[in-house]
């Protein structure tokens, strides 16, 4: 990222629409506009005292050492004011009109300026106060000349009109920074507190889905699968950060949520479920057939997405670039799909277009994609690490419209002839997988001797998840 050296305040306005316009959503991944986050309202500046949390910020401070550092608690969206994640990361706090000043140089180095005043001061604490003392403390930072260099998040362009009006304390800096590409990647790589909020969200989606599995059977309503997701979320008080529950054609979709239909006897059912823990998400994708037992042509893809799944979940260990990953994988299922008759040329584009219909994989932390906007271009070449946390989740659909309206757009782009023998050889087998949507996906840490399957709680062999299907849950004497 280039540093701009910026000497008058009309400047650094004209450079701050520029980039708005110009900065790609992987700035916006610092806090994707989803919904906030439960149980981390504004409490005890204990939480950000937290010797993990600490040692973030000591983190970016030794990156920054020269420069002040600006995170508000807020950002601006189309939505209203939001959470500012990087601000949860380096502070674990979630509270309005709040700001965390770092000035290396300075003391104190560590402040909070919130609504509230008066808070601990003295080795070790961060210091408190009020948020209308910020002007005045950023101008003499300035002044100082510590605050020479300058550090926002640009993905946050209204900060600097919403806090200070037309009085910016930053207008003698000699360069304004852009702080969120040194926070995303910071965030991709979870240290050991990070790791166990994770293990215990996932912990508790996993709680919740097997006790969904349980309740399954014809008649239930996507709905009421839902309500007991909810309900084990509930009793942690804290609740989803995203749920699907899409039985029938309805599991074709890749993202859907939740509706009044019914399940029939012929379904099958995608559960895509995250919670959130300590401000921490899970992300795991279960598929699972209404009636209990997978009939022939599911289990055919079921097994095919199982053993895709698999596959990559191996792969996913350090040194190993995510595209790789995803190739391979994808390979897997071509392979299969030809074995069953779906595909004619494992080598050709368009058949891969045909049934590859998203990618397989991201991380998750504070948000479901977590930096992922930021990373996701460098897939290629940038190798997975220590620490990172992914998901595999490879994905079969074949939505009853989708394979002649997919042949129709092909029309003049692939020869007739080469159409024809594909539709000719291969729709009456489409049909028989029409309605059908599978999807598997586990949450995956990267260790520095290979991996561990955070989710595995969950069941996902036909086996085992046909097995705890016939147990009963208290859910069915509810109708």
């Amino acid at each position: 990222m280039k540093k701009f050296r910026i000497r008058k305040i009309g400047r650094v306005v004209r450079l701050t629409i520029f980039l708005a316009l110009a900065l790609t959503p992987a700035l916006l991944a610092a806090h994707q506009p989803g919904q906030d986050q439960p149980g981390r309202a504004a409490a005890s500046i204990e939480a950000a005292n937290a010797p993990a949390i600490a040692a973030r910020r000591a983190k970016l401070m030794e990156a920054q050492k020269d420069a002040v550092i600006i995170i508000p608690s807020q950002y601006k969206s189309g939505q209203g004011l939001r959470d500012n994640l990087n601000f949860l990361y380096l502070t674990g706090l979630q509270e309005p009109e709040a700001v965390l000043v770092l000035d290396p140089g300075g003391s104190p180095r560590e402040t909070i300026f919130r609504r509230r005043a008066g808070g601990p001061e003295g080795p070790g604490a961060m210091t408190e106060k009020p948020v209308a003392q910020l002007s005045s403390a950023l101008r003499g930072m300035v002044m100082s000349g510590r605050g020479k260099r300058v550090f926002l998040p640009f993905s946050d362009f209204d900060f600097l009109a919403r806090t200070f009006g037309t009085a910016n304390p930053l207008a003698q800096a000699e360069a304004v920074l852009n702080i969120d590409p040194t926070l995303l990647e910071m965030r991709l790589t979870k240290d050991a507190d990070e790791i166990a909020a994770l293990r215990e969200t996932i912990d508790l989606t996993a709680e919740g889905l097997n006790e969904a599995f349980r309740a399954a059977e014809p008649g239930f309503r996507e709905v009421d699968l839902a309500a007991i997701l909810r309900y084990a979320f509930n009793k942690r008080e804290t609740k989803e950060s995203f749920l699907q529950a899409a039985s029938g054609p309805n599991s074709t979709n890749v993202h859907f949520g939740a509706t009044a239909r019914a399940l029939t006897a012929g379904d099958l059912v995608v559960f895509d479920v995250g919670a959130y823990v300590r401000g921490y998400t899970s992300d795991i994708s279960r598929t699972i057939p209404a009636s209990g037992r997978f009939s022939k042509e599911q289990r055919a893809i079921y097994g095919l997405v199982l053993e895709a799944e698999k596959e990559g979940c191996r792969k996913l260990v350090a040194g190993v670039t995510f595209k790789a990953v995803q190739t391979e994988v994808e390979d897997v299922l071509l392979a299969g799909l030809e074995k069953l008759g779906l595909v004619t040329d494992v080598k050709s584009p368009w058949q891969r277009r045909l049934y590859i219909q998203h990618g397989f994989g991201h991380g998750i932390g504070l948000d479901v994609h977590d930096a992922w906007s930021w990373h996701s271009p460098r897939l290629e070449k940038v190798a997975m690490a220590p620490g990172m946390v992914m998901t595999m989740e490879p994905g079969l659909y074949f939505p009853e419209v989708r394979f002649d309206a997919f042949l129709e757009a092909l029309k003049g782009k692939v020869g007739d002839a080469e159409l024809k023998a594909f539709a000719d050889k291969v729709g009456p087998i489409y049909k028989k997988y029409a309605g059908m949507g599978v999807r598997i996906e586990d949450d995956v840490l990267i260790t520095a001797t290979g991996n561990e399957i955070l989710s595995g709680r969950v069941p996902k062999e036909i086996i085992e998840l046909e097995k705890l299907m016939r147990e009963k849950s208290p859910h069915n004497l509810i109708k």
